[in-house]
Parts: C-alpha cells; sequence; structure tokens
C-alpha cells in the first residue's frame, strides 16, 4: 500500500500549503486533555479549565454557526469522509470558521476504507491489510488537522460493530491464542480434532446442543471472541491516533447499542453513547439513561452522551420537543460531563417555534453555572456488566450481549428497572476490566446478572471485596467459563465466596422463593413470604439448579427442595454465606428473569441490600424506583432532578459529615449522638469528602426542597455545621460566598411541607439550643481574625451587629437559642489609615 491514499496526494500538497500559513498567524494552541476535576470527575479540560462539552451533530454550513453558538452549543462534529473526492481544504476552513466562533471541533472520522482500496478483505484487527491501511489513513489525518487552534480530539468509526467481520479464520486466530495447543482446546471443548481449523463457530456452537442448557465452553468461545474482537478494533484505532497525536483527545464514534458501550477499551478518553429511544430501546421518558452510567464506567471515562433530536420509529417529534431538555438533566444526574445533539437540522425543523432552542439554551446555561458538571456521581451500589447474554434484540441486533437466543432476559431486565436510578441513588457498572482498575470498596454491594466469564484475576479481587465488607450478588452462571465450561460448574475461589460446592444438577422446573430465614441481611423480608412473577405467576424460570451447601451457608429462600424435603441437600436455594467481613448471595437460576420490580418480595429483597452502603435515600416516597425524582449522591453533594409535571415536595436523608449544611435545600440536622447511624440509610455508610476537615463523622440529615416540573437542582454541601444540643434544627443557605454568610435558621419545627402557594413552609418552630460552626472556605476565615456577626428574629428589630474572633484552627463557631432567625456574617473592616 502507499504511504498516502492514492487520491488524497494532490489535496495533501494543497491543504499541505494551506496549513503552513495558517500556522504562521495562529495563536498557540490550546492544552486540551481528559482528567479528574477538583471534585474528582472525569471530564474535559482546556487550558487548565473544566469544558463541559455542549456539542452537536451535522452542523455543515458556516451561515448556521451563529444559530448554534447563540443557542449555547460550544463544540460541533466535523466529518473526515474516507473518501476518493473529500474536500479536505473544505473540511479545514470550515473547522477553522467554527473557531473563530468560539466553537471547538471534534474530527469525527470514518474507518471504512473506499471500495477501490480494500475491494476483498474483511475488517478486523487481526487483518494485516486493514491496519496498514487504516495507520496510513489515521496519520493522514492527523498530519492534516492537528493544527487546527479549535481542534478538541478525533472521534472514530460510529457503530464499529456493523463494520467488523466475523470470520471462522479469525474466530480460529482467536483459539490459537487462547488454548496454543490443539490438545488444549480438545480438553476443554470435550471433542478430537487435530487442528484449529476444524474449529468453525458453527461447529463450536453446536457441540454442546446435548449438554445443560445448550450452551457450554465452545459456544462461550464464540461469544469472547466477538467480544475481543470489537475491543481490540476499537483499540487498535485509538492506539494509533494517540501515537500521532498525544495533545487531542480521542473519543469513540456514535456507539448504538450496550455491549458496545461496555466494551470500549481503556485507551479512550471519552465515550458516545448514542443509546436512541429509536434504536436502542422505546424509552422516551428518560432516553435509556443506564448508557451514560455505563459509558462512565464508574467514572473511568468522559461520558458525552448524543441524544435524538428528530422522530423516527416509536418516536414522535411531539416526544423530542418535551423530552430533550429533561434529557439534558438526567444526563448531568447520571453523570454526564456534556451532551451532544444528534442532528442540529433535524432539531431546527424539529423546533419551528424556537421554543426548544431556548430551553436547551436554558439547560445548557444552568448547567455552565453549576458546579453539577463538575460533579460525579458517587453510587454505592456497581453492577458487573459482561455481554454475553443478548438481552433485548432490535431490528436482529442484540443490544445487550453478543449471544443469540441464549438469555434474552438478563442483563437487559434488571439494567432497563434501574435505569433511572432508584430511591438509594444512581448505579455505576462495571465491565471485567474495573474489577481490577476501580476500588470495589466503595460499593456496599455488587450485583452480577448472567456472568458467565472471570477470569482469576477478577474472581480474586471479587473475593477480596467481600472479604473487606461487600455483598456480592450473583445468580445462574457465574464465572462457568473458567471453570469447566458448563452452567453446573464453579470455581474454587467462588465456591469459597458463595459457600456453595457447585450445582449438582439442573430441573426442568420453574418456580417461586418462599422466604425461610430472617436475616440480618435482608431485615425486611419475612418468613413465609413468597415471591411472585411475570411468567404466569412464577418469578424464576428453569432451569433451577440444585446445591449442596457449606456448613455455614444459610438458607435465605427455597425454589425447590432436596430430597426428603432437605434445604442443604440437593436443593434449589437462594444463599446467604458470610465470607470475611461480608457475604456472597448467591441464586442458581436466573435472578432476574422474570422477577421484576411490582412482583412481590423484589422491593423489599432490593431495598435491603441497596440501602448497606446509601448516601442518599428519598424518604417522603416508599417505591424502590420514584416515579416523580430522580436522585443522585455527588461527590460534594446532592443532585436532585423533578421528572413529573407537577411541582414535588422532595425530602431526601443524606448521609453528610458532621451536620454540615447543603446549599439550595432547607437542611435538617440533629444531635450527633442521636443520629451516628442512621435507621434509614447508610448502616455501614462513609460521608461526604470534607476537604475543610481531616476527619469527618456520618451524620444523616434531611434536605426539604421543592422542585418546579423538570427542575434539576444541585445541593453541594458548605463549609458550614449546624448542630442542635436538643430536638432538632434547619437551616437554609441564603448566601454564601466570598463577602459573607446569610442563613436562615429554625429551631425544631411540626412539619415542613409544600405551602398552597407551592412554596416550602415551616410549621410552629420552637426555640432550640444549637451550635453553629462556620470553617474557612469560600468566605475565608483567618486564625483569630475578626468578623461581624447579626442575627434578626422573627417580628424583632434588627439587632446591633457583634464582633466575633475566630478561633487558633480558622473556625468561628457561634452558641444560640434559635426559633426563626435570620443570620449574617461579614468581615470585619479594616480600620482607615487615619483612623
Amino acid at each position: 500500500m502507499k504511504e498516502l491514499p492514492h487520491y488524497g496526494v494532490l489535496v495533501g500538497l494543497l491543504v499541505a500549503a494551506h496549513l503552513c500559513h495558517a500556522q504562521q498567524d495562529a495563536p498557540e494552541k490550546p492544552v486540551v486533555e481528559a482528567r479528574y476535576s477538583q471534585s474528582g470527575k472525569r471530564m474535559v479540560f482546556v487550558d487548565g479549565k473544566p469544558f463541559v462539552v455542549f456539542g452537536a451533530f451535522n452542523v455543515t454550513d458556516v451561515e448556521e454557526l451563529d444559530a448554534a453558538k447563540e443557542m449555547g452549543v460550544n463544540t460541533i462534529a466535523v466529518n473526515v469522509p474516507w473518501t476518493e473526492d473529500t474536500d479536505y481544504r473544505g473540511i479545514y476552513d470550515f473547522a477553522q470558521s467554527a473557531g473563530e466562533k468560539g466553537i471547538r471541533v471534534v474530527l469525527s472520522v470514518s474507518m471504512v476504507p473506499p471500495p477501490q482500496d480494500a475491494p476483498t478483505f474483511a475488517i478486523s484487527p487481526v487483518n494485516f491489510s486493514y491496519d496498514k491501511l487504516v495507520r496510513a489513513w489515521i496519520k493522514y489525518v492527523v498530519d492534516h488537522f492537528r493544527s487546527l487552534p479549535n481542534l478538541l480530539g478525533y472521534a472514530t468509526q460510529n457503530s464499529p460493530g456493523a463494520i467488523l467481520s466475523y470470520t471462522d479464520a479469525d474466530f480460529q486466530t482467536y483459539l490459537r491464542r487462547w488454548y496454543t495447543l490443539p490438545e488444549n482446546l480438545n480438553q476443554s471443548w470435550r471433542i478430537q480434532v487435530t487442528g484449529f481449523n476444524a474449529a468453525t463457530m458453527e461447529v463450536a456452537q453446536t457441540l454442546d446442543d446435548s449438554l445443560p442448557v445448550g450452551f457450554a465452553r465452545s459456544s462461550l468461545d464464540v461469544l469472547i471472541y466477538k467480544w475481543t474482537a470489537l475491543t481490540e478494533l476499537m483499540r487498535t484505532w485509538a492506539q494509533e491516533f494517540r501515537l500521532r497525536d498525544k495533545n487531542h483527545l480521542v473519543l469513540t464514534g456514535l456507539l448504538h447499542d450496550y455491549k458496545t458501550i461496555i466494551s470500549v477499551p481503556d485507551n479512550y478518553d471519552g465515550i458516545i453513547p448514542a443509546t436512541f429511544p429509536t434504536v436502542a430501546g422505546a424509552d422516551t421518558v428518560a432516553h435509556n439513561c443506564h448508557a451514560i452510567d455505563m459509558a462512565r464506567r464508574a467514572n473511568q471515562f468522559v461520558a458525552l452522551p448524543c441524544l435524538l433530536t428528530a422522530g423516527g420509529p416509536g418516536v414522535l417529534n411531539a416526544n423530542i420537543r418535551e423530552g430533550l431538555p429533561e434529557w439534558v438533566n438526567e444526563a448531568f444526574v447520571h453523570g454526564a460531563s456534556g451532551v451532544w445533539l444528534a442532528d442540529w437540522k433535524k432539531l431546527r425543523e424539529t423546533d419551528k417555534s424556537s421554543e426548544l432552542a431556548t430551553s436547551l439554551k436554558e439547560r445548557f446555561s444552568a448547567v455552565a453555572n453549576s458546579s453539577v458538571g463538575e460533579s460525579p456521581p458517587t453510587p454505592t451500589v456497581a453492577f458487573l456488566y459482561e455481554p454475553l447474554g443478548e438481552g433485548i434484540a432490535l431490528g436482529g441486533n442484540p443490544l445487550y450481549g453478543f449471544s443469540q437466543d441464549l438469555s434474552i432476559d438478563e442483563p437487559s431486565f434488571p439494567f432497563l428497572d434501574f435505569r433511572r436510578g432508584t430511591k438509594f441513588g444512581q448505579v455505576d457498572y462495571l465491565s471485567h476490566d474495573s474489577l481490577m482498575r476501580v476500588d470495589l470498596t466503595q460499593y456496599g454491594t455488587i450485583i452480577a446478572p448472567f456472568c458467565l466469564w472471570l477470569s482469576p484475576e477478577a474472581e480474586e479481587s471479587l473475593a477480596r471485596y467481600v472479604d473487606a465488607g461487600g455483598v456480592l450478588l450473583a445468580d445462574f452462571g457465574i464465572g462457568m467459563g473458567q471453570s469447566g465450561g458448563t452452567f453446573v460448574s464453579m470455581s474454587p475461589t467462588l465456591q469459597r465466596v458463595f459457600g456453595v460446592w457447585g450445582i449438582n444438577r439442573l430441573v426442568d422446573q420453574s418456580r417461586n422463593l418462599t422466604v425461610f430465614t430472617h436475616h440480618e441481611l435482608f431485615p425486611s423480608l419475612e418468613v413465609g413470604m413468597m415471591t411472585t412473577g411475570s411468567l404466569g405467576g412464577v418469578a424464576f424460570a428453569r432451569p433451577i439448579g440444585l446445591v449442596r451447601l457449606y456448613g455455614e451457608t444459610v438458607v435465605l429462600g427455597w425454589a425447590v427442595r432436596g430430597s426428603r424435603g432437605s434445604l442443604r441437600e440437593g436443593a434449589g436455594v437462594v444463599t446467604i454465606h458470610p465470607f470475611g467481613k461480608g457475604h456472597g448471595v448467591y441464586a442458581p437460576f436466573r435472578l432476574w428473569s422474570n422477577w421484576r420490580p411490582q412482583d412481590r418480595v423484589y422491593p423489599q429483597f432490593h431495598s435491603d441490600l441497596l440501602q448497606r452502603n446509601a448516601l442518599v435515600a428519598l424518604k417522603n416516597d416508599s417505591n424502590l424506583f420514584p416515579s416523580t425524582v430522580a436522585i443522585s449522591a455527588m461527590s460534594d453533594g446532592v443532585a436532585v432532578e423533578n421528572v413529573a409535571k407537577e411541582m414535588q415536595y422532595a425530602q431526601v436523608e443524606a448521609m453528610g459529615a458532621s451536620n454540615f449544611l447543603f446549599a439550595d435545600a432547607l437542611t435538617q440536622t440533629r444531635p450527633l449522638q442521636l443520629s451516628l447511624r442512621s435507621g434509614f440509610i447508610g448502616a455501614r455508610g462513609g460521608a461526604w469528602r470534607v476537604p475543610h476537615l481531616e476527619t469527618v463523622a456520618p451524620q444523616a440529615v434531611t434536605l426539604h426542597m421543592d422542585l418546579q416540573p423538570g427542575e434539576l437542582r444541585y445541593c453541594p454541601y458548605v463549609p458550614v455545621q449546624l448542630t442542635p444540643l436538643e430536638k432538632s434544627a434547619l437551616a437554609r443557605v441564603t448566601r454564601y460566598g466570598s463577602e459573607g454568610i446569610d442563613l436562615q435558621i429554625f429551631g425544631a419545627v411540626r412539619t415542613v411541607g409544600l405551602s398552597e402557594k407551592g412554596n416550602l413552609d415551616v410549621t410552629q418552630p420552637t426555640s432550640t439550643l444549637a451550635e453553629l460552626t462556620i470553617h474557612s472556605g469560600g468566605f475565608p476565615i483567618h486564625p483569630h481574625g475578626e468578623y461581624l456577626i447579626s442575627i434578626k428574629s422573627v417580628g424583632d428589630k434588627n439587632r446591633e451587629p457583634r464582633a466575633v474572633t475566630a478561633d487558633a484552627n480558622g473556625r468561628i463557631v457561634i452558641k444560640e437559642r434559635f426559633q426563626s432567625d435570620q443570620l449574617t456574617i461579614r468581615a470585619k473592616a479594616e480600620p482607615s489609615a487615619h483612623e
């Protein structure tokens, strides 16, 4: 192959001359990078400052730039097609024009060679011909465009799985790398072949037809090959961009299904999930927002979701006009570091009245002026997601995994049910590789639905997590790939974690579960409670595994009794096993195949697990999955979104730190000795990071909020503590900044709620003795410095300000009785020179 595509030589000379001229006058290029914000969120930085991306695709005319800029768009995607007649100089000029308007660009680069250069070969990460072509192409693109002063980075091919060719030759290459020798393959697949060439994908998928579930290691190898091939193809692209340009971002293209999102390798800076309701599940309410959590992958990637801008199959333009502003809010609740609009031109067609543009501008502005865009969610529950079970399929495309006709209900059902989070906040998603890269101790519970493949390193990581105090909940097939390759097998490491010797046999029955033991891990489950499900009233579909238990393993509930009624020998039971400081919870059947939130026992079972380490809980809604308010514990506060069409009163219990107040909410605090451990959330709970204190005690506080329809409110904590010495107290921070602090403080009250006018209202406050401690922060406090404090009670005249002196640690401590008071603090004016 030639160093440059044959059609690019002339254009390359023209663009090179143009770039040389542009570089002579260009200002110094900004530093673009992906790193962690001060609050710990993975996001884009430009010249050392956080940059929240408000992007748009399909802005192609210079005349459109002003309108895009006016709406708040700060980034556009510029297509760089791999074709014979591409006008590279025109692309460069247009991108440069965007820069003159203050708009940055991401180059969306095609990875499909033109037919004349690749007429026959398959696109694959192990195809040398494709590899050679694509490396030359990426070099060509980078050489031509990296001098753009407004270049943010490169986005690789959209929907990479759609262009990847899965072939027997590549499958056999995978088998050679994994098994090395045919004898090893024979042992794993339980066949006799003399060479790898006999091992085709069709052979692999028919070998295990007679085995339990018609699936074993040979079929699993086909799925792992497809998973690996997709990851390695994306890795090849990113690796080459990084080699050629270390000063700009590497992003994925638009990813339209979940299995691709979770397969992105770690050499990308950011992921662009484009799980539109038209292609990835008909969710016009929340735009399949769980894809954002998958893209964040426990804060390892910059998540930049792309939102649908025009109707399509199952989606009306009216859905777009109503939903798009709410989808923007939803994205930031889930930890997005920006958003993309899928099609600028179609958005303009949908938005004839410009009302939608105005609404989007307001949402973009609100995020830009809030710290919510720089704060990551801090979930205390995570799903382990392996893209094996296919889940829901649309148009023949399995959305969640690479299999066909293996598991249409897992993992898609639990992921869909949890997609907007729970009353205890949001959830994280971990890939197999995340188990070795992420601090798992931040999670009270890890849920592993249909996870068939666990390397020894991954198993050990999970074992250490449970040993340190975590709970691992897993079901049928956990780790079967490396422990015999059938659904009845379990590795020694997992046997020790779950306290079972594996599955003795499978029975072709579907059953409900009856609770057998009241256990401290599930305080809401009473003996005799029975599940229901969507399979004719049955929760758990066949087959059900019959297991033999370790001596210390506890039977939580039973679906199938063993011989003579035994629940410990040959029984289909859900078990709890103490392992170190934690527990392994195991179901020898698919736990979520037909067991859904509306079914019996489901809410209690999951709530008990989710609240163990929770940092937040929606207190005035008993539903596990609230329909009116979405909440998220963030690294330094709480995000609350009203997803209903009516005004809402939200009462959020937050596991704060030593009674610190939260901005933009009425914070109710209690004496420290009365609630060091909340009975509602956080049985093992930690507390928020507080840079102002070296150590903090977890302390549950209650946030009261009145939320307008569609409102997203972010409530960061402020370094002000209110500790009542009796009863309880409430405070609202009405001003906090370098010039001073204004607080509204109430003693214990009878009720808090919405007034007839829809405002937050407190009734019958009583006099309460409390200690107010103000730490240095946005309002600087110097050790031994002097400050002025004024307290005005309701119905009283202003009291004269009095001087207070900070202590040696730079704190102002005030002990007062509060009932309904306005408190202000200002720096004491320095005496003038002539005084």
